[in-house]
């Protein structure tokens, strides 16, 4: 199965998927999960409503269960995620989706005590309780119920009811007083799963890639959190324990503590992982390998947080605005930068050659995965859930073989994309420092010499200071390079003799603006312009750079369209949506003004953009 699974790397050691997937012989279906022979053929609605109409065979067949690690749990290979309940979904709609999904097979449902997202002291534990009412309905034994302590926080103490609590921590404390209120909330006797959602010590997280030694601080030692969690199991609180956003030391610290002191070991690695973000195959692969540690992965964002939907692409649209990452931008700068945009044009491209949706393409791909025990999928409405569980289950097993992406460097994984990408920004910062640097002089020179023409020239200057300011916050191998080192005595001294011009005369608002653009980094040279129409009669005008991408430069409104007053009013509504489209110039004076609208008889009129200039 992996060596004809799309996209997949090959490795001698993975084995086959087979082991963890109960056959139809040795397990029986709940009979809500076999789909009736006249559905068979049935085309979904939401696949005649998708603007990427797919190919694909639409035979549905049921989810497959599979092993949860060393646990005795059969979980589906879907999981409900729930952390909108409560914040983007109402009770009435959870519910809905809760049926929705156990109807069409999924037995396992994954909250935390951190729920909803964003977390929120405010409407913190919505999401256990709107579980705890659609679970008094069901048959408790035939739902898998995970759930997630907090790791290291100092921002979440509102979470304990203890006095004093300066940061919660993975100690029996605090997991005792987490799971007795997950229990309370959740309305049951028992939690199928706890998991650590985060490790006690520190690490990388929730879009940080690089380990940073420096972070480095002490945390409960391993034997004591396991010591604490089997006081829980011992008395029937808790079936099993995992861990979530964990690296293979902290699982191999774990199942040594367990081996050699006798505590229970750990069943389940919870981590994000997609197209976009694939970092459990550099290494926990083989930690978790089922001949090794045999723990089973749970991955959360198998659609990169909607980016691989494609929905993103176009910010304007209903779906996009409706999205988390407009409803909270934090998720916008992990998963849909640069680097992502570019991914997800070019997988939605091989979605298409193959005849499938990119939803399909991107839930088939982590489905097909021989290592993967169960995928986390959340959804906002039942039309999101069902076009997910319908790409699982109508998606050809395994997806089409794509040789070619084997050889194509641009699908590596997305962390050796953004190694890649930072290599080349040290490989070239000397050159990009020197560039950076001549702009500055340039710039300076110039407001100097005209200081007597107008009083703004002490803006420019300030914006001058800002990129260097910039620059002081790079990387310690590019700011202690020789060259850095010698353009900043340059800058410093520049900047004390010509810091302080007479600015004593006005002067034309154009020329500030001419400036503005020469002392940033989208003049630089070699790097292409470029004009788009953002809708009728508004034309942006960008800086197409090779290594950073669009960035803004200038907005022009036609004035068939536009009288001048009312360009200003379309700006002043509109420039947030238009600059989450684009890059921003990377420094700029803050107080300069716009430049003046041109001659009547031009076509158009231009306008700077306020929070850039």
């Amino acid at each position: 199965m992996a060596g004809s699974s799309i996209f997949s790397l090959v490795s001698p050691f993975l084995g086959c998927n087979d082991c963890k997937t109960t056959s139809l012989s040795s397990f029986t279906f709940p009979r809500h999960a076999v789909q009736r022979l006249s559905d068979v053929k049935r085309t979904p609605l939401w696949l005649k409503r998708s603007p990427f109409k797919s190919a694909a065979i639409t035979a549905k067949v049921a989810l497959q269960y599979r092993k949860l690690g060393d646990s005795d749990l059969q979980i589906s290979e879907i999981t409900l995620g729930t952390m909108t309940f409560g914040e983007q979904n109402t009770e009435k709609e959870a519910h809905e989706m809760l049926s929705y999904a156990f109807e069409h097979g999924i037995n396992a449902l994954d909250t935390a005590e951190a729920y909803p997202i964003p977390m929120r002291k405010e409407t913190n534990g919505r999401t256990d309780l709107f579980i705890a009412s659609w679970l008094n309905s069901q048959p408790r034994d035939k739902v898998i119920l995970a759930t997630k302590v907090c790791g290291y926080s100092e921002r979440s103490t509102y979470l304990r009811e203890r006095e004093g609590i300066k940061a919660l921590r993975v100690d029996a404390a605090n997991i005792r007083e987490s799971v007795e209120k997950s229990l309370q909330r959740l309305n049951t006797d028992y939690i199928d799963l706890l998991q650590i959602h985060w490790p006690d010590r520190y690490v990388p997280l929730f879009g940080e890639y690089f380990y940073d030694s420096s972070k480095w601080r002490p945390s409960i030692p391993f034997v004591e959190q396991l010591k604490a969690f089997q006081e829980i199991i011992d008395e029937g609180k808790v079936r099993y324990i995992g861990v979530s956003n964990e690296t293979s030391y902290g699982v191999m610290e774990f199942v040594h503590a367990a081996k050699v002191e006798g505590l229970p070991k750990i069943v389940s690695i919870q981590n994000s992982y997609s197209l976009m973000v694939r970092r459990f195959e550099v290494d926990l692969i083989e930690v978790c390998h089922p001949k090794n540690c045999n723990i089973g992965l749970l991955s959360y964002s198998p659609l990169g947080g909607g980016t691989l939907s494609g929905k993103y692409l176009d910010i304007d649209s209903e779906a996009a605005k409706k999205g988390r990452m407009n409803l909270f931008p934090g998720y916008m700068e992990r998963y849909n930068k640069s680097i992502a945009r570019e991914a997800t044009i070019k997988y939605i491209e091989t979605a298409k050659k193959h005849g499938l949706t990119p939803v399909e393409l991107a839930l088939g791909f982590v489905r097909d995965r021989p290592f993967m025990t169960s995928s986390i999928i959340g959804a906002t409405s039942v039309d999101q859930l069902k076009e997910d569980i319908d790409a699982f289950l109508t998606t050809p097993r395994p997806l089409p073989s794509e040789p070619a992406i084997k050889t194509n460097p641009f699908f590596s994984t997305f962390e050796r994309l953004q190694v890649k990408s930072l290599k080349q920004k040290c490989d070239t910062q000397d050159v990009e420092i020197q560039k950076l640097w001549k702009n500055v002089q340039e710039s300076a020179v110039y407001a100097v010499r005209e200081s007597s023409k107008f009083k703004e020239a002490k803006e420019v200057v300030k914006s001058i200071t800002d990129e260097l300011k910039e620059l002081f916050e790079m990387p310690s191998e590019v700011s202690e390079s020789e060259t850095f080192k010698a353009m900043n005595t340059q800058a410093e001294s520049f900047l004390s003799t010509y810091g302080k011009p007479d600015a004593s005369n006005l002067g034309k608002p154009q020329v500030l603006y001419r400036l503005m653009i020469v002392g940033n980094a989208a003049a630089q040279p070699n790097s292409g312009q470029l004009t788009e129409q953002f809708k009728p009669g508004v034309y942006i005008t960008c800086v197409n750079h090779p290594n950073r991408g669009k960035i803004f430069k200038r907005v022009r409104f036609s004035k068939r369209k536009f009288a001048e007053q009312q360009a200003e009013e379309w700006w002043s509504n509109n420039k947030d949506r238009v600059l989450m489209r684009y890059i921003k110039p990377s420094a700029s004076p803050s107080s300069l003004q716009p430049p003046p609208a041109p001659a009547a008889a031009g076509e158009t009129t231009d306008a700077a953009c306020p929070s850039q200039t």
